[in-house]
């Protein structure tokens, strides 16, 4: 059963009592074809409306015609925020929230009823659009029985983003309409930063190796659209540009028949790395740079990113690695609850930016690289895992001798 104790919310400033019914726009009966997830058929069509109250604690949520429900949830955690480190510049600002934004936030509640999981995701398209999944047990784990889209109440979602940001909503409206032109957008790292040390660091690209699978990547590798890319190099030889996967359109639909291309060559060459030792408001965190030979520039830093655990072998579960989401701070893509809110709390200072040789951000969606997923080997090696478009497919394997000068 649902543990609601790790589900209970910050008092927030308004009273408790209003509250909204809000309509669900369920997923067919059949799936749609191209759907990665695991689906048992047919999925429910009876749940049309979700009821949504604000509590004394958080809000308390119910699907009528049924006994499914929650108390006292956060749907704070799904509202981006701008960590307290990166609040004192407008760039950094703005950075943080459109990647808050525009990448997924789900959060997994665990058992209610006879589900194995009551699932909500602020999902990546459009400020406001969320989505509820409802999974049941079956013989090879769990499987999706219902998913439906909803829009969150906005009067409701501007007056939490104000709540969590000390800043009024409409400052802010016209950027997260719709996604960004990031690039020649300003990189403040020196407003990020202070810079403690800097190193040059060797750094090697696996290109004959096949191309990591984590559970995500096996699910979604019918959403590639490219054939004959057995290795990195394959992805990056300019006779098999550009590579092209199936969009992901609204309100939440991979479409195979609309694929979205990307020239990849660029991570073949990385020329240089560096490897810094910098300060986030008085915490120690490590950051590398790698410049590739185009110019592009892929900045990674993490608070644990020079300690994270030796592995004797390369991990075969993604959770197993320090998974990284562009932009700063930006949550991990998918938790629970309790992970969920531990994360926001903690406020753990990282960030993940690719910058043109003028030091200016660039729109890393729409040059392929949307993730990065790093370990350590036992001779201190850090590896990379570049993660592409919505986690369809690894990219590129890069591993850096951060000890090297």
């Amino acid at each position: 059963m649902l543990h609601l104790a790790l589900l209970l919310a910050p008092l927030l400033s308004d009273p408790a009592g209003e509250a909204w019914t809000v309509a669900l726009r369920p997923e067919e009966a059949a799936g749609y074809k191209a759907n990665p997830s695991t689906l048992k058929t047919p999925l429910r069509q009876d749940l049309t409306q979700l009821a949504l109250r604000r509590a004394a604690q958080g809000y308390d949520l119910a699907l009528p015609g049924s006994a499914l429900a929650l108390k006292g949830v956060d749907l704070a955690l799904f509202v981006p925020r701008i960590p307290a480190y990166a609040r004192q510049n407008a760039d950094l600002a703005r950075y943080t929230l459109f990647q808050r934004e525009f990448n997924r936030n789900e959060v997994k509640f665990g058992a209610v009823g006879d589900l194995a999981d009551f699932k909500l995701a602020n999902n990546c398209l459009k400020t406001g659009l969320w989505e509820l999944m409802l999974d049941q047990k079956v013989e090879s784990g769990n499987a999706m029985v219902f998913h439906a889209w909803f829009d969150f109440p906005r009067e409701e979602y501007e007056r939490v983003f104000q709540e969590l940001n000390g800043r009024p909503f409409a400052e802010y409206a016209q950027l997260l309409a719709e996604y960004p032109g990031i690039d020649g957008m300003p990189a403040p790292l020196s407003e990020l930063r202070q810079l403690v040390s800097e190193r040059v660091v060797q750094v090697a690209n696996l290109a004959n190796e096949t191309p990591v699978q984590f559970g995500e990547q096996k699910r979604k590798a019918k959403l590639l659209l490219n054939t004959g890319l057995a290795t990195y190099a394959d992805h990056w030889a300019p006779a098999n540009q550009p590579v092209r996967t199936a969009t992901f359109a609204e309100p939440g639909f991979y479409e195979p028949a609309r694929p979205v291309s990307f020239d990849l060559s660029w991570l073949a060459r990385p020329e240089r790395a560096l490897c810094r030792d910098v300060k986030v408001a008085g915490t120690q965190a490590t950051e590398v740079e790698i410049a590739f030979a185009n110019g592009h520039r892929l900045l990674v830093a993490d608070r644990n990113l020079a300690n994270l655990p030796v592995r004797a072998a390369a991990p075969d579960n993604d959770k197993d690695t320090l998974r990284l989401t562009f932009g700063i701070g930006t949550p991990d893509i998918y938790a629970t609850a309790a992970e969920r809110a531990a994360e926001q709390k903690e406020e753990r200072p990282n960030w993940l930016m690719l910058l043109g040789p003028d030091g200016k951000q660039l729109d890393n969606h729409s040059r392929g690289v949307d993730r990065v997923f790093c370990w350590r080997d036992e001779g201190g090696k850090l590896h990379l895992y570049l993660i592409g478009y919505e986690r369809i497919l690894s990219v590129a394997h890069l591993v850096l001798d951060l000890a090297s000068d």
